[in-house]
């Protein structure tokens, strides 16, 4: 392809590069495993608890760039509790 310009037409061929848009990966399925650890209430110590998950089969073409658990208790406010995008490796 020749282009014009106030100078002429160029005399290189270049392709014209496809632009590809950025998406949105699915969420992982389903954690792979969950498990409580400890808590008692009689002594006041919180239960927590351990998950883990597989990464998403299908990303849209895109790197992971890391993974941001929330919780709700009680149908309360969403709070973070996991913020992975320093390591997005980790699941």
């Amino acid at each position: 392809m020749n282009t014009l310009n106030i100078i002429g037409y160029s005399l290189e061929f270049s392709e014209v590069l496809s632009v590809l848009f950025a998406v949105i990966p699915n969420a992982p399925p389903l954690p792979k495993y969950v498990s409580r650890h400890g808590g008692d209430s009689t002594s006041g110590l919180e239960a927590y608890i351990t998950i883990s998950w597989e990464e998403p089969y299908e990303t849209g073409g895109v790197k992971i760039l890391g993974y941001l658990v929330v919780i709700q208790a009680d149908g309360g406010a969403f709070e973070t509790v996991f913020d992975g995008s320093a390591d997005p490796d980790t699941k």
